[in-house]
């Protein structure tokens, strides 16, 4: 059945807050070699081994039900590990078509920049402009936006034009995207995705709600979808 065919990659979610994770909680993560760092830099290996580098990038799309503040954890700890691991560059989108809290965009700061919600409704033409550098090296940010009030609207060639240009300017995009069965829209934008990977909280997440996402993802023509089973607190 669907679940048989999931390949499910176990990792353990740090429990420390991310706050200031880009200031001073991933050099002490990794440093000190904590569960958590060597399970994201195993699991930037299997991207590397899966995706081979090419001239283009891989886009692989991030998805949790109802927690956006876990896939942030998860999203920004794998563009550290990505870029550390693997020396690669990476974009970070945060494409999730509700601001419910919780994103990237909230974490970082940058939840009053213009991004990709302008991007989707006017064309990628200035999406070059809108992309912020991190204190990472080599890993880059795309916000939300949408600060209009306007209703979001995926615009499938503005869509596919905006990740062509993304592929070719980093090794690794990483999107974030809302639950894929509560909003159509985020289903549009995993249709883009090279892959789709599930974050499930462990002991919260309910296996009925990731198989109908993974339904949903196949029935619309993604074939790579996997889990990610995050390890927090209860």
């Amino acid at each position: 059945g669907p679940a048989s065919a999931q390949r499910r990659l176990i990792m353990a979610a740090d429990k420390k807050p991310l706050a200031q994770w880009y200031e001073t909680l991933l050099d002490s993560v990794v440093k000190e070699r904590e569960p958590a760092s060597r399970s994201y830099r195993y699991l930037s290996r299997l991207i590397e081994r899966e995706y081979p580098r090419t001239d283009s990038g891989v886009v692989l799309g991030f998805s949790c039900a109802n927690d956006d503040q876990l896939s942030t954890n998860v999203l920004l700890m794998q563009a550290y590990c990505l870029q550390s691991e693997l020396g690669g560059s990476v974009l970070l989108i945060d494409a999730r078509v509700k601001n419910d809290g919780g994103g990237i965009s909230q974490r970082l700061g940058l939840d009053h920049q213009t991004g990709y919600a302008e991007l989707m409704r006017e064309g990628p033409a200035e999406m070059a402009a809108l992309i912020q550098a991190t204190t990472v090296p080599n890993v880059s940010v795309l916000p939300q936006g949408g600060q209009a009030g306007k209703p979001l609207v995926v615009h499938r060639q503005h869509l596919t034009t905006l990740l062509e240009q993304a592929r070719a300017g980093y090794n690794y995009v990483l999107l974030q995207l809302g639950s894929v069965t509560a909003d159509t829209r985020n289903l549009v934008s995993a249709t883009h995705a090279d892959a789709m990977l599930l974050l499930a909280h462990e002991n919260k997440t309910l296996m009925r709600e990731l198989l109908a996402a993974e339904q949903l993802l196949r029935g619309n023509g993604v074939d790579d979808v996997r889990v990610i089973v995050a390890a927090g607190e209860s």
